[in-house]
């Protein structure tokens, strides 16, 4: 019998399952609690089934054993095999390739050609690039199936979900992203036409997710109008309980962990276009650091790895920080991408291309997406400790592009480094602070956390600007409000 888990249950049925059938399993002998009915005989479930001659069911068939005679049931619309007992020529065949805890990560069709699913995987590094050329070398020598985690049918007597999204691609030419984990989680479905990819759909599959997924498509259409030449972004069109993205990835483009010249280049030209002073006040970012500073000093105890004394140092780290921006009257902020990483871009010669616009904001303090860049892909992709961090926070402050960039528009480097520290480490220590089982990843970007607020209450004086507030002219305040995406 094949062995899935619960939650790659709930994957397929945003993709297999019509919404409103109910789902049953029929898994003899397994002890997994599916948190579905499941039947560890075919009898106790033709049994059950024939009570409800007009229901409506889809059965995930993880059984070697034939079941033909409980399709033809009228209340049976769709069934998932995992096992090879039963095929018809309206079946469709899917191969899928698992994480390392067992859950499923890509899948794609039986008759693939290429692995197009690594479209869906924009990793930097050497292990990244060892994956992408691994999977290549494997489907160019036909071994394609020796390396997929399992395979499985679908055969429906109703059009899917799956089938209204893929209407007008090629049988066979797309690929899906399962996601990742946790309350922000989405499908992440690639379609082709020919060799080439040309369109993302993203589809929620929590509530929080699709909140994200709404902003994005807001953000990207609040954007279009923009008059950017150095960077590239999506164009997207609504779709029912989804949003479509077109592919914005250049041929022969490159990826980086550093920031260079064509990264500073957009991000000026961002703020060249949105840019505006703003009081504190005005900033409802600090309410959250607030609130998400007041949560983390009512703890008293961990149900996960993290020190408690830790969490209490940078709590109190944190506080002293936020009192101490207290001072600063005024900000000058801009749009920000919100997770502006190697994974989230590309770049080519002096364009870059962003997507994934789903944490983007139209007014946090400049350089935001500079700092978020140097910290993400120092600790997470190139495992670096804080001291290589700042040196390369000194780097940037010292480069000539973002002088430049502070004095047109009067931006205070440390104090929007500051922001940024309490921004990010309030609202992920926060969430750190209740995940149990915590990711290893978290641990390091915690550790550097730590050290970074160390250094911050060295200087512990605030001081003040010298550049006088009357001293630049803005752009006009961009309205980002009352952008509504209509489904086509």
């Amino acid at each position: 019998m094949k062995q899935i888990i619960a939650e790659d249950l709930h994957i397929l049925s945003k993709l297999f399952k019509n919404s409103l059938s109910q789902l049953l399993v029929f898994a003899p002998e397994d002890e997994q609690n599916f948190n579905r009915k499941t039947f560890i005989s075919q009898a106790a479930l033709k049994s059950f089934l024939q009570q409800f001659p007009e229901g409506q069911f889809t059965i995930v068939n993880l059984s070697n054993a034939p079941i033909q005679d409980l399709v033809e049931l009228s209340c049976v619309w769709t069934v998932w095999n995992f096992g090879n007992a039963f095929s018809t020529e309206d079946s469709f065949s899917l191969r899928y390739i698992n994480n390392s805890d067992g859950s499923m990560r890509w899948l794609y069709p039986e008759q693939s050609k290429r692995p197009d699913f690594l479209n869906l995987y924009n990793g930097s590094g050497l292990r990244a690039r060892l994956i992408s050329v691994g999977f290549k070398a494997v489907w160019k020598l036909g071994l394609d199936e020796l390396f997929s985690s399992g395979q499985f049918s679908v055969y429906s007597k109703i059009e899917l979900p799956a089938e209204q999204y893929l209407a007008e691609v090629e049988e066979g030419n797309w690929s899906l992203f399962t996601g990742t984990k946790g309350e922000n989680r989405k499908l992440v479905l690639q379609k082709n036409e020919g060799t080439k990819t040309k369109s993302f759909l993203k589809i929620p599959c929590t509530e929080k997710a699709a909140k994200l997924v709404e902003n994005e498509a807001k953000m990207l259409q609040a954007m279009k109008d923009f008059d950017f030449k150095k960077s590239v972004l999506p164009q997207v069109k609504a779709q029912v309980d989804a949003i479509e993205l077109s592919n914005v990835k250049p041929t022969q483009s490159k990826n980086s962990t550093r920031l260079y010249t064509p990264h500073l280049e957009a991000l000026v030209e961002w703020y060249e276009q949105s840019a505006t002073l703003v009081n504190q006040e005005e900033l409802k970012q600090f309410t959250r650091i607030e609130n998400c500073i007041n949560r983390l000093k009512k703890i008293e105890e961990l149900s996960n790895d993290i020190s408690l004394n830790t969490v209490k140092k940078m709590t109190n780290q944190l506080e002293q920080l936020l009192n101490r921006m207290r001072y600063k009257d005024q900000f000058t902020v801009g749009l920000a991408h919100g997770d502006f990483t190697p994974w989230n871009l590309f770049y080519k010669e002096d364009k870059i291309y962003v997507y994934d616009w789903e944490l983007a904001e139209p007014n946090l303090p400049l350089l935001f997406d500079a700092f978020h860049f140097i910290f993400q892909a120092g600790v997470l992709i190139e495992k670096a400790g804080f001291d290589v961090i700042d040196q390369r926070l000194t780097a940037l402050k010292n480069d000539p592009i973002i002088t430049k960039l502070c004095k047109q528009f009067l931006v205070d480097f440390d104090s929007s480094r500051q922001f940024y520290l309490l921004y990010t480490i309030s609202y992920y220590l926060d969430l750190y602070v209740v995940q149990n089982p915590l990711h290893f990843q978290a641990h390091w970007l915690i550790d550097c956390w730590a050290a970074a607020l160390d250094k911050e209450m060295k200087n512990s004086e605030p001081h003040m600007d010298l550049i006088p507030l009357h001293a630049i002219i803005f752009p006009k305040k961009m309205s980002w409000n009352g952008w509504k995406l209509s489904a086509s």
